[in-house]
């Protein structure tokens, strides 16, 4: 499946605000002085309405300014997207366009429940500019690094998706201050090693236990838990945590509340080929990307595995009010192309 996600351009609430309340408020204390200068009947002073005049001037000046540089941004964008259309795994431009080679990079710190304070740059790779028709998934997994955490264990952590891609330098196509990209997340395999093919877990009368396998590069199994009418576990689940420096990750892959059987499979990988056109306005970061590509998180795709310290599995029995049980195995997964 090949997949063009076009993510609209939006407005810099920020300085529009500022802009706007600071054109609303000069203007009222204006207007308050011209009112007290008639009441009073006295002279105006000239410096005190020069400066509140330009005040009210540069406030709404600005507001037009940025409202009407934004929206152009958003009309480039529609415009380049009417360019472009998706032939086999290539993105093809209906025109050559001239364009930057190089790297795009989205960031997020992801504290908040949406990945509020995000930030895409293009860093260009190469000087010169060249005239493009097309865009085709890259070999070289190198090239593509992603770390993003889009459901799973809650964890506060930078995230950041970085691929290949272009900056847009046709004069007709840009707008000033703001960077338009085109990038592609090529498909991407892994291989996966388990060291321990079963975990378990017990405590007094109430037990859990995990059977794994890899099949196709994918983490498949079975997850078994029992527990007695007077247990006092709260659940049994099955997680897939990464360490990645002073960033940790994790995804719930399975978990139980009540006994039973339940299957779980997971896979390390993106099957799909995603383009992407964004701009540096547009409200886009890590968990945005992935979610629109419908992947579960979390994702950690590409050369990020190069930086793994460690990836586990660990089967847990949570139990309240007391230390959980907990069994463990490490698992290696290499990126290949």
């Amino acid at each position: 499946m090949v997949e063009l996600i076009v993510f609209k351009s939006g407005l810099r609430r920020g300085p529009l605000v500022v802009c706007l309340a600071l054109g609303v408020s000069s203007l009222l204390i204006l207007l308050a002085i011209l009112k007290g200068s008639l009441t009073v009947n006295r002279h105006l002073d000239l410096m005190e309405l020069s400066i509140l005049s330009l005040l009210v001037v540069g406030g709404f000046g600005g507001f037009v300014l940025i409202w009407y540089h934004d929206s152009k941004t958003s009309r480039v964008l529609e415009r380049l997207s009417s360019l472009l259309r998706v032939e086999g795994d290539k993105l093809v431009i209906e025109r050559p366009i001239l364009a930057r080679r190089g790297v795009i990079t989205i960031r997020a710190d992801e504290g908040g429940e949406h990945g509020r304070r995000f930030q895409l740059f293009f860093r260009n790779v190469e000087r010169e500019a060249e005239y493009i028709q097309e865009l085709e998934p890259v070999a070289d997994v190198s090239s593509v690094d992603i770390v993003a955490n889009v459901s799973g264990i809650k964890i506060s952590a930078p995230k950041w998706v970085k691929i290949p891609g272009y900056e847009i330098v046709e004069p007709e196509l840009t707008v000033k201050g703001i960077q338009i990209v085109l990038g592609v997340i090529p498909p991407l395999k892994h291989e996966v090693t388990l060291f321990r093919n079963r975990l378990e877990v017990s405590k007094k009368e109430e037990w859990g236990a995990a059977e794994l396998k890899v099949i196709d590069g994918r983490i498949e199994g079975t997850l078994t838990y029992s527990r007695s009418a007077s247990g006092k576990s709260k659940e049994l689940r099955l997680e897939l945590v990464f360490d990645h420096g002073m960033t940790r990750y994790g995804a719930m892959l399975a978990r139980m509340k009540v006994p039973g059987e339940v299957r779980f499979s997971w896979k390390p990988a993106l099957d799909n080929v995603i383009y992407i056109l964004a701009s540096s306005l547009s409200p886009i970061s890590p968990r945005r990307v992935m979610e629109k590509a419908g992947i579960k998180g979390p994702v950690v795709m590409g050369d990020a595995w190069s930086k793994i310290r460690s990836a586990k599995l660990r089967l847990v029995l949570d139990m309240p009010f007391a230390s959980d049980v907990i069994d463990e195995t490490e698992i290696a997964i290499k990126s290949s192309s």
